[in-house]
């Protein structure tokens, strides 16, 4: 059994290597792999991170209502699990999702909550992320203004999340240039 669960494990990071390379079809076997094994051994947290990985894939395929409810069945699976944080995490992917949509009024729900939990928890680099991601739906929206002042607030509160510090310095050089 523990030699199935290895191999479940390092399917899930296959599909994450695979994504990176940009070769979803093959993270897709990979995804659908992982999360048939993790059924047959019937072990929720592999059954969880199989559902993270075909979830990826359904995102990075652009298939948002497939990734929505992968998300959601993993939402509901720590909730069993009372895994707080991952909640957190997954609403504020289904906010990434819904704003991907256009559907600010979901997304931002989304956000807020995520926003809420990490700042209970003190959880200073999700609080940021959740921060840069009210961030990007302002932006979407048209204010830039709020945008900015959401954006430094994330890059005050956490400067190791290299992606987002680069992206909020290019946005504030961008915002600063047109103002």
């Amino acid at each position: 059994m523990e030699d199935r669960e290895s191999i479940a494990r390092a399917l899930t990071t296959l599909v994450s290597i695979e994504i990176a390379q940009d070769n979803i079809a093959q993270a897709a076997v990979f995804a659908q792999e992982s999360y048939d094994l993790a059924q047959k051994l019937g072990t929720r947290p592999l059954i969880a991170l199989a559902l993270d990985s075909l979830g990826d894939v359904a995102l990075f395929q652009g298939e948002y209502e497939k990734a929505t409810r992968l998300f959601e069945q993993r939402i509901k699976l720590a909730e069993e699990l009372d895994d707080k944080a991952t909640i957190a995490l997954k609403r504020l992917t289904l906010g990434d999702i819904a704003l991907a949509q256009s559907d600010f009024k979901r997304a931002t729900t989304y956000a807020r909550e995520s926003l809420s939990y990490f700042r209970r928890q003190g959880d200073n680099p999700n609080t940021a992320t959740a921060l840069s991601a009210m961030g990007d739906i302002k932006l979407k929206q048209g204010d830039p203004a709020q945008a900015t002042h959401l954006y430094k607030e994330a890059l005050q509160l956490d400067e190791t999340v290299e992606n987002k510090r680069k992206s909020i310095r290019r946005l504030l050089r961008l915002i600063d240039e047109t103002t």
